[in-house]
């Protein structure tokens, strides 16, 4: 297979795991009432024409993978992470980078062997990173256990903490494998049973749909990706492309810690290091008939009683209503309860953030707050 023919499967297939994932969360992209409020970087308008015309484009791109359908995909997701960086999850953040790239291949052509090694190599660090943030406690205790609880069959080893680490050192070797032609050709395989075990317990767990299809994708694009090819390395390492990909993707994932560098595009998932808002509302702002014409009742059923106060999850509120979960990151987080709370009748409502600081942590951090018009 050519290398121009590999990657318009490539875009199809990225175009069609899109389109299932679209449907997923379609309210989250403009498709039918949202409750959840709008925060982007720039003002722009959501609704129904957005939703219907990324449908449309996507369908235009699986069946003719051109410059122009890719071109107006990557568009059309750009004017969307502006207009609402709930949008900017790690697939969709994947999925802009490819049709970015996949467009200019198309526009230039004698690039189409370095945009698939920029390809794989964002495959090699997204693995790497998932991995290498799972290397914590809070995964070993808290989210391995879930994840074995889900069968009774696995039910025994909830308590083996060492399994979490396992399985979180085995990801990112799966990731560094990628970057050695010799090795991916073998280890690409193993995407099919890792992503099909992932599945199959969120499945039976009913949680995250919205990730299904990619974790259907995955590894057919590890297999087209690291197929029958090696890296054009002398030239690879004098492209500023490849600077740009190793900077975006190799380097500031690192930064997930420090809080400089967003949870979902480090690549983070699942591994209990996110940072969480709660809303807390008094007992009369609770059980005031205007709650429920702001948030869901699916999502005040969830509500915690604490002291008095009512607390309700931002991220639960998120995946309820349109199963995303919520963009971690505390700047985005602190914008999205203000706007919040310009939309509400409140002069002030609480906030209680949930942090997990550091390479190693090893518990949650809760700071109150009271947020004021």
């Amino acid at each position: 297979m050519t290398k121009t023919k590999r990657l318009a499967l490539i875009a199809r297939l990225c175009g069609l795991m899109f389109i299932a994932q679209l449907l997923l969360s379609a309210s989250a992209w403009g498709f039918g009432p949202r409750f959840f409020p709008q925060q982007g970087l720039l003002p722009l308008p959501m609704g129904a024409a957005y939703f219907y015309g990324l449908l449309l484009s996507l369908g235009a791109l699986v069946f003719r993978p051109d410059r122009y359908t890719l071109s107006l995909l990557t568009a059309f997701l750009a004017y969307g992470f502006l207009a609402d960086l709930q949008l900017l999850q790690a697939w969709s953040y994947q999925y802009f980078f490819f049709f970015s790239l996949l467009a200019w291949a198309q526009w230039q052509p004698q690039k189409a062997a370095l945009v698939q090694d920029l390809l794989g190599i964002f495959m090699g660090c997204c693995y790497l990173w998932a991995g290498l943030h799972k290397i914590n406690p809070l995964f070993a205790t808290e989210v391995f256990p879930w994840l074995m609880g889900i069968f009774s069959w696995t039910d025994h080893l909830a308590n083996w903490s060492m399994g979490g680490y396992l399985i979180a050192i085995f990801e990112a070797l799966l990731g560094l494998s990628f970057f050695f032609p010799k090795l991916s050709r073998y280890s690409r395989w193993l995407l099919i049973p890792f992503h099909l075990g992932i599945l199959l317990f969120l499945f039976f767990d009913d949680w995250n749909k919205v990730v299904y299809p990619w974790n259907l994708g995955m590894p057919l694009l590890a297999l087209l990706l690291f197929g029958q090819k090696t890296y054009q390395r002398p030239a690879l390492y004098k492209q500023p492309a490849f600077l740009f990909t190793l900077l975006l993707f190799g380097l500031l994932p690192s930064q997930r810690s420090t809080g400089y560098w967003p949870y979902p595009l480090s690549f983070s998932m699942y591994s209990a290091c996110s940072t969480e808002l709660h809303i807390g509302f008094s007992k009369e702002q609770f059980k005031a008939p205007a709650l429920k014409r702001q948030i869901p009742l699916k999502v005040l059923e969830t509500a915690i009683h604490s002291r008095g106060t009512y607390w309700v999850s931002v991220d639960d509120w998120s995946i309820l209503e349109y199963e995303l979960p919520s963009f971690s990151n505390k700047i985005y987080l602190r914008a999205w309860a203000k706007k919040y709370l310009a939309q509400s009748p409140y002069t002030s409502i609480q906030l209680k953030w949930v942090e997990r600081k550091g390479l190693w942590p090893k518990g949650s951090e809760e700071e109150l707050e009271v947020l004021r018009k």
